[in-house]
């Protein structure tokens, strides 16, 4: 008698335990956690090139993803960099996409100039947008800086009174 009491416990518990089971499965269980920012993502922006000095054409976009991936809505971030004379809006909120952007304005140091893009409250949450500066044309004109010859190579159109030897004005 003892065993059959004990059998029938068992299979009681052992359908408990699949009914629960089971109910727990649905797709649209939704966690605490779940929305929760927990990577960045850089969309746009990275890889730009512009002057020193000047407003890259493009602003810089990171989206705010949470554990599974989806986007996450109104999440401050912090956009740092440590480039001299270089100009970042300190702080953006994500939309409804859970993405930001902000323009920027390179320094002036030539080269390889880095963004950081960080969760304002976990700074070990972040990613980075390389861009490059190059240096500013000694020339106004928009040429190639080539020295005031405005891509003339023939000698038909020689300007400089040298025959076309290129040599400075200073009679060199």
């Amino acid at each position: 008698m003892v065993l059959k009491t004990f059998f029938r416990l068992d299979c009681i518990s052992g359908l408990l335990l699949g009914t629960l089971a089971v109910a727990c499965q649905g797709g649209n269980l939704t966690l605490p956690g779940d929305a929760s920012p927990e990577r960045l993502r850089a969309l746009s922006g990275a890889g730009q090139q512009g002057t020193v000095g000047s407003q890259l054409p493009d602003p810089l976009v990171v989206q705010v993803l949470d554990a599974a991936g989806r986007p996450v809505p109104q999440v401050s971030l912090r956009f740092e960099t440590q480039v001299p004379d270089a100009q970042v809006p300190a702080e953006a909120v994500t939309n409804d996409s859970g993405k930001a952007e902000v323009r920027v304005r390179l320094g002036e140091t030539e080269g390889t100039q880095r963004f950081d893009a960080l969760l304002a409250d976990a700074s070990d949450v972040r990613t980075t947008f390389e861009v490059f500066a190059v240096a500013q044309h000694p020339s106004d004109d928009g040429g190639s800086g080539g020295g005031g010859d405005h891509g003339h190579d023939d000698d038909d159109h020689d300007d400089t009174g040298d025959g076309g030897h290129g040599h400075d004005d200073d009679g060199d």
